[in-house]
């Protein structure tokens, strides 16, 4: 089975009524011709914002123009300006040297195609001139430099000129061929000397609808007191239905024309001819006055237009697709659901999403604008196998644009492409595929898809602030380490100076923690302690160290200058920030204190910090049983008698009956810690 030949099709909205119809008519000849077609398609309009349209117009930039034997390209449906679609021409120009057919753009300097929007524009204008019997029409035209405009012009120009009346350009404005037209041309009218026309022609829809919309707000009633009209007629949406007159274009032969002249171009040796199938007509609604001609009451009828919002809506209350996609938490979660919900587009014959193979990069700047060089294929569905293959290891060179294009199957297909992307931050792109079927896009799709790129970016949003999260609490461990190494270096310090060796720090903060969890103190609080507690000496440093470490007993005088290393530790402690050091400053303050009022500041009960409550019993009983300068070390079971006789007195009774109930746990510190010989 030899390799079909690929024909790329660039076109903005395959779901718009003139894309499906190019569409349906250009496949129709290249599926006869038993060659592939693979669709380029951006979505938007005039009024996206710049960022939403970059992350749309980057699926032009991952075409491989290598692997297309010829191209047709449809420019002003890309929703670019007549200098951007010069650009882009030119752009092509330079990079591609295969055949081209542009469609419905003058002098592209490729072979071109044009839809015949003179006639089209013709029989409007007749209906209006027989049919109504006016004569004084406005004409509102798109920007006169566009090759449409000028074709719709001509159409009306021949027609007021075939009925004999005169024509000027005193009675055509210059529109934008967008919603707000309708104001500015209003305008316009009230500021000339002209009266009011009979009837005002556009040569698109949204002007029509905005200039309805600017007239009622001024109180004229349509069509009792003016007709309008518009242009292009899209069979798709609700505006317009049985509403406004208008023309649908025949795009059908359009498609088929231009996929003809590619045929020509390849040198095809039987090439397919286009099939008579016109698919226009006049689209008759209430503006004009013809649905209504049965209303005995009145014939006025509120169209009530006045702005695109109005008629974008979900297509149903009941579908909760978006909430239930928004909620999903890791990426092939997301593509399971999509599982469940790519059945209400079902009309391809395999749905492939691609992602971009540095989704998980923690760098901002990667994903914004422009696909990674490798795409992992996260969901591939396949109408004829039972279950869809999701992960995230299938992965293939972007320039190879999908693999699937390179299988061998026994019918032609097409494969639309479209952007996958939450503004200008790029996910990758999504590839529906229909086999030797000449059809477009579901009709839903627009909105489909924009569920799935909203909670798309709601997923990576979640996985970002996960990252996030993870990164601060592992920067928060290694700073709770490295403080509590300081911590640690600092209170070894103090105890080399009193002599002692080494051990009694590390015991009495892990005396203190077995304390606080036998007391109910949370994790983090019973961190806080242990690691505070290993500063509860740190006042010593300013002690002599002939003082601390005199063999016997000690003067009045000594004994006073000892007492100061409380309120020496708490003053070199008072100025450090953050939880641990805050508790660090009161232990080191309080840790000598007792609960009857007789310690070192005669401070007692609730007036000592809980957590130099529990110190002081930790403290008292490893200094109990260490051997110091100016004594041996008592028995285990000495020290514990003497710190249960001091409850009530010395000891807060609370943290008492805690070191009775965890005593195990304060030996097992005891000896894991013994000091050094």
């Amino acid at each position: 089975m030899k390799k079909r030949k690929l024909i790329g099709i660039i076109i903005g909205d395959p779901c718009g009524s003139y894309q499906r119809g190019f569409l349906e008519g250009a496949l129709k000849i290249i599926f006869k011709n038993d060659m592939d077609a693979a669709v380029f398609s951006t979505f938007g309009k005039r009024s996206m914002t710049h960022e939403n349209r970059a992350g749309e117009d980057e699926i032009l930039k991952m075409i491989n123009l290598d692997k297309l034997d010829a191209l047709i390209i449809v420019p002003d449906t890309l929703v670019l300006d007549i200098e951007s679609c010069r650009i882009f021409l030119d752009v092509l120009h330079q990079n591609y040297h295969k055949p081209v057919v542009c469609v419905d753009f003058d002098d592209s300097g490729f072979d071109e195609i044009n839809t015949d929007d003179t006639a089209g524009m013709k029989i409007l204008t007749d209906h209006f001139i027989d049919k109504h019997e006016v004569k004084d029409i406005v004409y509102v035209s798109g920007p006169l430099n566009h090759p449409h405009s000028r074709m719709r012009l001509k159409g009306f120009k021949n027609s007021m000129e075939s009925h004999g009346y005169r024509f000027d350009m005193s009675s055509v404005y210059e529109g934008d061929f967008w919603y707000s037209t309708g104001e500015n041309f209003y305008s316009w009218l009230a500021s000339s000397e002209r009266n009011k026309p009979e009837a005002v022609i556009c040569a698109n829809e949204p002007m029509a609808l905005s200039i309805i919309a600017a007239f009622e707000k001024q109180g004229f009633r349509i069509p009792d007191d003016i007709y309008i009209a518009g242009f292009d007629a899209d069979d798709d949406e609700i505006y317009n239905k049985d509403i406004l007159t208008s023309y649908y274009r025949d795009t059908y032969s359009t498609g088929q024309r231009a996929a003809v002249k590619i045929c020509s171009l390849l040198g095809t040796d039987t090439p397919v001819s286009s099939e008579q199938k016109v698919k226009s007509s006049l689209c008759i609604g209430k503006t004009c006055g013809c649905k209504l001609k049965n209303n005995v009451d009145n014939a006025y009828t509120n169209i009530g237009i006045a702005s695109e919002s109005q008629f974008q809506s979900l297509r149903s209350d009941y579908n909760f697709m978006l909430e239930d996609l928004v909620f999903r938490r890791d990426i092939e979660d997301f593509m399971w659901a999509i599982n469940w919900y790519v059945n209400e587009v079902n009309n391809f014959d395999r749905f492939t999403i691609c992602l971009n193979d540095n989704i998980f990069s923690q760098d901002p700047q990667l994903n914004r604008t422009n696909y990674s060089e490798k795409m992992i294929i996260a969901f591939d569905k396949d109408n004829s196998e039972k279950m869809p293959k999701v992960g995230l290891e299938n992965m293939f060179e972007t320039t190879e644009m999908l693999p699937a294009l390179n299988e061998k199957r026994s019918v032609p297909s097409v494969f639309y492409f479209t952007p996958f992307h939450c503004y200008e931050r790029c996910f990758g792109y999504m590839v529906s595929e229909y086999r030797n079927k000449p059809v477009s896009c579901h009709s839903d799709f627009r909105l489909w898809r924009r569920h799935v790129n909203v909670s798309f970016e709601s997923l990576r949003r979640y996985m970002e602030m996960q990252n996030t999260i993870d990164s601060n609490n592992k920067l928060n461990d290694e700073m709770r380490r490295t403080q509590e190494e300081l911590i640690l270096a600092f209170a070894e310090i103090t105890e080399s100076k009193s002599g002692q060796t080494g051990q009694h720090v590390k015991r009495v903060s892990e005396y203190s923690k077995v304390l606080g969890e036998a007391l109910g103190l949370s994790t983090e609080e019973t961190e806080i302690l242990r690691t505070a507690s290993m500063m509860h000496d740190i006042g010593k440093l300013t002690i002599s160290a002939d003082i601390l470490e005199k063999p016997g007993k000690l003067t009045d005088e000594e004994f006073k200058i000892i007492k100061t290393h409380v309120t020496a530790g708490e003053r070199l402690l008072h100025k450090s920030p953050g939880r641990i050091m805050s508790a660090a400053r009161l232990i080191a303050l309080e840790h000598h204190e007792k609960w009857n009022g007789t310690g070192y500041l005669k401070k007692s009960k609730n007036d000592i910090d809980f957590y130099s409550r529990i110190v002081a019993v930790a403290d008292v009983y490893d200094a109990l049983v260490s051997k110091r300068s100016y004594k041996d070390a008592f028995s285990e079971r000495r020290a514990y008698d003497i710190i249960v006789s001091e409850k009530g007195s010395h000891f807060d009774p609370d943290v008492v009956d805690a070191f009775v109930r965890s005593y195990d746990k304060i030996l097992e510190v005891l000896k894991s810690h013994p000091d050094c010989q």
